[in-house]
């Protein structure tokens, strides 16, 4: 976890959530408010019992205006707005507001309590203690009517509102257009609410009821058409009586409501908000700056002192402005800080994604679309008692739970199960677990990809997706490192199949991307039957990986037969097999140094072997497999039909898989032995800095063999004395050909190898030109002692003379 010096508070730690919250199984009801179900007493009880409605409601702005204009319309203010048109997106707070209105009236002596200093500031003394409320939900409204226990039939709007408003003695004003479904006027209307006075008269879902009510035809019409009618006829009946409001909702577009004729259903929105407008004040019951306090009000009882909270907020600032070139610019301007405070305990990244990407969207409810999906949130992170939830963040919506999962794969669509289930949470985790330390205990793969499938929920496809600075702003918290969200997003893009990364942004599709398609065909690699290709494929790269020596010198590349290795004076660099276990490969390079063929080795002290380290063979291979992918890719329709960039993409990745392959094996083969005297081997100096700075393997295993002295291409004559004859004062009178000298190098072990024959011929001449030994050949055209330097040609006669005898 973040580290616990840092000394902040966790959300858990210092805020209180409603107790509701944890309360078994969370109702998802309760933040689907019904206007029939307030008004029935059949709703949750933060609706119904209007003491705890007040009590749990935020006065946003719009609500307190829309309040008092309305009290004061109650009142008798001829300045008040008579017709009031509420109009959100999904969830935009319109019902709560109605159902605030709904109290207002049918419970005062409640309202009073909550709303005194609205009062104050209008000088009303009290509210009107004999309002009548007349509700119209067009969800709730059946087409068929109903039944009253008086024995009446109401069939239409105007029916329940005149009912409501009156009972029996104003429903028979209207008994007959009730019975005909048609319109009853606007003068029978004004003499109702004349007598009702003061009303309020409560409609919403108005285009539910619409779209319904086209089933039922009326004369030359339908009964969508008569409503239409009733709209405006109450509309000027409502304009022109004292003491009434009509408050109605309409939603922005006609996508919000559940139709099969689209442009049927916006006809009708649009004539309902023509008919309204001649009239109305329109309303926004939840501006966006308002959002915060709305939900901290309906899901925390108490959210932390003001000293708590600053310290949280302080922390955050610091860190941004310590970081602000990894995080979105307006993170660490000052102003940022005020909404921290006013989103605490939220992060006010994870609520601007709610409610700009994904309130727009038909399948979001901007409000209670965000309480529900919160509360679900709050309740399972109070549970798991996440240690760096410094804030709640994008990365704290926890995808495995499935109640939050279900909740948000509703939107984009059920097909996006699969992306979660696979990418987020699967492979999320393995990246977590292959990165280790703070990325696992932080758990930044699976909090990153979180972050980026949030992001990717978007109504408006070109706002889908997240950028770095963006996934960094929606998953970092104060002691994490932000430079580490670097790596996380490259393993993201190489093991994700549903992530696509375009124009420096992140984002999930339902559909597998190319990297996903090449990771398929990485597993089907991996399968055992592959084996041998894929082996192939690493001997071949290791052909080229090892590079043409700079020196002459035999090269066995992955012999699967150690007896095989040639058997010549001349260095010979043997590599083992790639696919050879560790444990078996000293025993192998022994085969090599003793046998060849059916006998016994001669040139023993010519072999130089290099033995892979089988966890970089390990990676080697998984590289191979995603190499092997892409070319098989490359040959697909798919690829095909990808766009230009797209292309360059793919070819791109395939150099770099290419690259990787090269490197690895060389940071694989950097184990060197040589044979030791008596008998064995000898394991050298490995370095794998030099390994990597080396262009070739054969490079690498040179300059490493030199560097310590076992491979030389110049003999100094002394050493030469010494080895041939020993010390000085031992020296006995001998001959040595050079047949016996080449031998000593080429086949006795422990000797230092020499690139070739001629550094011996160097030496003779060197050491004669100096006196240290004589020289002499023995042939049948010349014999004796020589002066001038040997020729290759004569080498093979040569025989050195010891330093004390006569030539």
């Amino acid at each position: 976890m973040a580290k616990r010096s840092l000394n902040i508070p966790r959300v858990w730690e210092i805020t209180e959530p409603h107790p509701d919250i944890f309360s078994g199984e969370l109702d998802p009801g309760r933040f689907v408010i019904s206007l029939h179900k307030v008004v029935t007493g059949e709703g949750d009880k933060d609706y119904t019992d209007p003491e705890r409605f007040f009590k749990k409601t935020y006065m946003t702005r719009s609500l307190h205006t829309l309040l008092r204009g309305v009290i004061q319309r109650l009142t008798g203010s001829e300045q008040a707005a008579s017709i009031r048109h509420l109009q959100t997106p999904f969830g935009g707070g319109k019902t709560h507001t109605l159902t605030a209105l709904y109290h207002l009236g049918r419970h005062p002596e409640v309202a009073e309590v909550y709303l005194r200093d609205l009062l104050e500031e209008i000088e009303a003394p009290s509210l009107p203690h004999d309002t009548k409320v007349a509700v119209l939900d067009g969800v709730a409204l059946s087409l068929s009517g109903r039944a009253t226990n008086e024995g009446l039939r109401i069939n239409t709007l105007w029916g329940e509102i005149a009912y409501q408003l009156g009972g029996k003695t104003f429903f028979e004003k209207i008994r007959d257009s009730d019975e005909g479904r048609y319109s009853p006027g606007s003068e029978v209307l004004s003499d109702i609410l004349k007598e009702a006075r003061p009303c309020i008269i409560l409609i919403d879902e108005f285009l539910a009821y619409l779209i319904r009510a086209q089933a039922i035809s009326i004369g030359g019409g339908t009964l969508a058409d008569q409503s239409l009618t009733f709209l405006q006829e109450l509309a000027t009946a409502v304009a022109g009586t004292e003491r009434t409001v009509l408050v109605a909702t309409l939603p922005q577009s006609s996508l919000e409501v559940q139709t099969v004729n689209g442009e049927e259903a916006q006809i009708l929105l649009d004539k309902a908000m023509h008919l309204l407008g001649r009239h109305n004040l329109i309303e926004i019951p939840v501006a966006q700056d308002e959002v915060f306090g709305v939900l901290r009000r309906r899901l925390f009882s108490s959210w932390g002192t003001e000293d708590e909270i600053n310290k949280v907020v302080r922390a955050f600032m610091k860190y941004y402005k310590q970081y602000a070139n990894f995080f979105p610019e307006h993170m660490s301007e000052t102003k940022y800080r005020d909404r921290l405070l006013a989103a605490y305990p939220f992060h006010p990244e994870l609520i601007d994604l709610m409610y700009r990407k994904w309130g727009p969207h038909p399948r979001f409810q901007r409000t209670r679309g965000a309480l529900r999906l919160l509360a679900y949130v709050i309740s399972n992170l109070w549970r798991s008692r996440t240690g760096s939830a410094y804030l709640i963040q994008p990365w704290c919506v926890d995808l495995s739970n499935r109640t939050i999962r279900g909740e948000i794969v509703q939107i984009p669509g059920e097909t996006y199960n699969i992306v979660i289930e696979n990418d987020v949470l699967n492979k999320g985790l393995e990246i977590d677990r292959e990165l280790k330390g703070e990325y696992y205990r932080e758990r930044l793969a699976t909090g990153a990809a979180t972050s980026i499938f949030l992001h990717s929920i978007s109504a408006v496809k070109e706002q889908e997706g997240a950028s770095e600075p963006e996934i960094r702003g929606a998953l970092l918290r104060p002691g994490i490192n932000p430079t580490m969200v670097s790596e996380v997003l490259s393993r993201l893009r190489e093991k994700l199949w549903y992530l696509r990364y375009r124009d420096r942004k992140y984002v999930f599709t339902s559909q597998v991307s190319w990297r996903g398609q090449v990771s398929q065909r990485e597993q089907v690699f991996a399968g055992p039957e592959y084996e041998e290709r894929v082996l192939e494929e690493i001997r071949g790269i290791l052909k080229k990986v090892t590079g043409s020596p700079a020196i002459k010198m035999s090269l066995f590349l992955a012999p699967q037969n150690p007896e095989q290795i040639e058997d010549r004076p001349v260095p010979t660099l043997v590599l083992l097999p790639p696919e050879l276990p560790e444990k078996e490969q000293i025993g192998w390079m022994e085969r090599a140094l003793n046998y060849h063929g059916t006998g016994w080795r001669t040139h023993k002290n010519t072999m130089i072997f290099v033995a892979p380290i089988t966890l970089e063979i390990s990676k080697v291979k998984a590289q191979v497999y995603r190499l092997m992918a892409l070319r098989d890719f490359m040959e697909t329709r798919d690829f095909n039909a990808m766009d230009s960039e797209e292309k360059k993409e793919v070819q791109q990745e395939l150099r770099n898989q290419e690259e990787k392959v090269r490197e690895t094996l060389k940071k694989a083969y950097t184990k060197i032995y040589r044979p030791q005297k008596p008998e064995g081997l000898r394991k050298i100096r490995e370095s794998r800095k030099d390994a990597v700075q080396a262009r070739t393997i054969s490079e690498y295993v040179i300059s490493v063999l030199k560097a310590e002295n076992l491979l030389i291409d110049k003999l100094a004559p002394e050493f030469l004395v010494g080895v041939l004859f020993g010390s000085e004062k031992n020296i006995e009178k001998r001959e040595v050909s050079f047949e016996s000298i080449r031998d000593l190098f080429w086949n006795q072990p422990g000797q230092p190898l020499i690139t070739g024959e001629d550094v011996i011929r160097e030496a003779l001449n060197e050491g004669a030109k100096k006196g240290i030994f004589q020289v002499k050949t023995r042939s049948k055209e010349e014999e004796g002692a020589r002066s001038g330097e040997i020729t290759s040609a004569e080498i093979e006669s040569v025989i050195v003379v010891s330093p004390g005898a006569e030539p």
